[in-house]
């Protein structure tokens, strides 16, 4: 039997390697809601006192939103913080505004921003395509594949809106939403039995689902 009174294991090394793969129990989280979490650098004495100290860069959804706080001290920090007790400090680096204002909608200008979630995506085994974009209607459709579609869509949603201006963005219609473990699409079970499609306003929320 194995030795109850058995120290437990001692933690990794604290670098930046090992830091971004503790913060994979996180990830999840932090993509269902259009985020995601960089590590950019861990200082071993950089803290004010002389402890660790470890920088990181909340992006997509996560960089704007007003429970970044939250997220930054109830998530991270603390994750971290179990691993690696001493820890003094845990820094989010603010994103640079100016890289966060597109002039054009165009497939490509969509497709880098959810780059900030792609890593995320692969590792929850989904993935969003862009159908295609009208920047004179200022549309865009996308399909998505993966597990828990209906959190998931909602976080990209607000991904895109955080970081493209409603002038830009009026419209995301998404042309098929397909749960990975039922296989099935969603926008395909509307009461009627008709395919639906998703409209959704620039400020990230939905309004309506009608037939198509």
């Amino acid at each position: 039997p194995p030795d109850s009174d058995a120290s437990p294991p001692p933690p990794p090394p604290l670098t930046l390697a090992e830091v971004d793969a503790a913060l994979d129990i996180v990830r999840p989280f932090l993509v269902g809601d259009g985020g995601n979490v960089r590590v950019l650098s861990v200082d071993l004495r950089g803290g004010p006192l002389g402890g660790a100290r470890v920088e990181v860069e909340l992006q997509g959804a996560c960089s704007g939103c007003s429970a970044s706080e939250t997220t930054m001290s109830l998530g991270i920090e603390q994750h971290l913080r179990s691993v690696w007790p001493w820890i003094e400090e845990v820094v989010k680096i603010e994103t640079d505004a100016a890289s966060l204002n597109p002039r054009e909608l165009t497939d490509e200008l969509i497709r880098s921003q959810l780059s900030d979630i792609d890593w995320g995506l692969k590792q929850m085994d989904a993935q969003v395509a862009v159908e295609g974009t009208d920047a004179e209607r200022g549309e865009v459709r996308l399909r998505y594949r993966g597990p828990e579609p209906s959190r998931m869509i909602i976080g990209i949603e607000m991904l895109l809106s955080e970081r493209i201006s409603g002038e830009l963005l009026k419209r995301i219609e998404w042309v098929s939403v397909v749960d990975s473990q039922s296989g099935l699409d969603l926008l395909s079970l509307s009461p009627s039995g008709e395919e639906t499609k998703t409209e959704t306003s620039s400020a990230g929320k939905k309004e309506e689902e009608f037939p198509r």
